[in-house]
């Protein structure tokens, strides 16, 4: 999916790649209504889905994104691992 993303279409379990930034993803790993909890490379962090989605210019499943940037999938994997 690539456009702008809305609030109502950020999901737990997607990444969602930074407009004009490719490789920059944060994996939504929980969602409580408007309340997001997302991994990326820094670590754990929390925003609102608002936050995300005006950010935000492509979502992937997480096949697609560790199939064309393994590299940081792995590393959002560590820190998870790490938590």
């Amino acid at each position: 999916m690539s456009g702008p993303i809305k609030a109502s279409q950020v999901e737990q379990g997607f990444y969602y790649e930074k407009t004009d930034t490719p490789g920059w993803l944060r994996l939504i790993v929980r969602r409580h209504g408007d309340e997001v909890v997302y991994a990326d490379f820094t670590g754990l962090s929390q925003c609102w889905a608002s936050t995300i989605a005006r950010w935000a210019g492509t979502k992937y499943s997480q096949i697609e994104a560790a199939r064309l940037f393994p590299k940081v999938v792995a590393d959002i994997a560590r820190q998870l691992e790490a938590r």
